[in-house]
């Protein structure tokens, strides 16, 4: 019986420094929160088009420009480059056009460089400089830095900019390649 009684005292002191107190001492404070997530569709962007400056001529003497518009696909020519191309053949110019997708109703961002080089295709010339690179969105138009996803969740981002071209660069077809990231708002 000893050990019996011993056991129960033995039981009944461990029970008691178990059996804690866990609410807020004087002086401070206790609530609950709340953990919560919104599962949305990822935001694509795929090329549809890409942006043509087309086939322009320049003097030997002095070299000019042409400038696409994102939103009116329009090309103005200065200083002395000419377009080359009188018909909407491969070397007609025109912005760049991209399919975006996401969540319906929601708007996005869109962050291009400022400036790519544009290298020569075949045999050695100097880079040709595209700066001015702009968007256009067909749901949220003027502004070239943003797009609105429609209803469907759809929208066309199109893409402009300018191509320097020096006096007397050699002719070829140039290549640049522009980066576009697009993100939720």
């Amino acid at each position: 019986m000893f050990y019996r009684a011993k056991l129960a005292i033995l039981s009944g002191l461990i029970a008691m420094t178990c059996a804690v107190d866990l609410r807020a001492e004087p002086g401070s404070s206790t609530d609950r929160g709340v953990a919560s997530a919104s599962i949305i569709k990822p935001i694509s962007v795929s090329a549809q088009k890409r942006l043509e400056f087309g086939g322009v001529a320049v003097s030997a003497n002095q070299g000019g420009n042409v400038t696409i518009d994102p939103s009116s696909g329009n090309a103005a020519y200065n200083g002395s480059a000419k377009k080359m191309c009188l018909t909407a053949a491969p070397c007609a110019p025109g912005p760049a056009v991209y399919a975006v997708q996401g969540e319906k109703d929601r708007g996005y961002r869109v962050i291009l460089p400022t400036t790519v080089m544009a290298s020569a295709q075949r045999g050695p010339a100097p880079d040709l400089v595209v700066s001015q690179i702009t968007s256009a969105s067909e749901n949220r138009p003027n502004n070239d830095s943003a797009g609105l996803l429609n209803a469907n969740g759809r929208d066309t981002l199109r893409i402009g900019g300018q191509l320097e071209i020096p006096a007397g660069t050699p002719p070829g077809s140039y290549a640049a390649e522009i980066t576009l990231v697009v993100s939720y708002e």
